[in-house]
């Protein structure tokens, strides 16, 4: 598990990426699974688990609410390579 420091520098990093720049982040699954909407920060300390049981490269996106209802950013789109990568992809 990575210390404190790392953590803050990772998270540092991410927030400057279109994606880390929201609130939450839409974690996508497959086309038969619905995704979930989490607080950025959770979302990225806990991304292992989130998609511990989808192999493979991964998916999410940055996202907002507004007036209770998500507002997904598919333009501030990431990907995670299901071991130690994020690659965040902008418009």
């Amino acid at each position: 598990m990575p210390d404190n420091n790392d953590w803050e520098q990772f998270l540092s990093e991410a927030a400057e990426t279109p994606a880390g720049q929201h609130e939450h982040l839409y974690i996508m699954y497959s086309w038969r699974e619905p995704g979930i909407v989490c607080r950025t920060t959770e979302a990225l300390q806990d991304i292992d688990y989130l998609y511990s049981s989808a192999p493979g490269p991964r998916y999410f996106c940055g996202a907002d609410v507004s007036n209770g209802s998500p507002v997904l950013a598919f333009s501030d789109f990431a990907e995670y390579d299901g071991g130690d990568k994020i690659t965040a992809y902008t418009p």
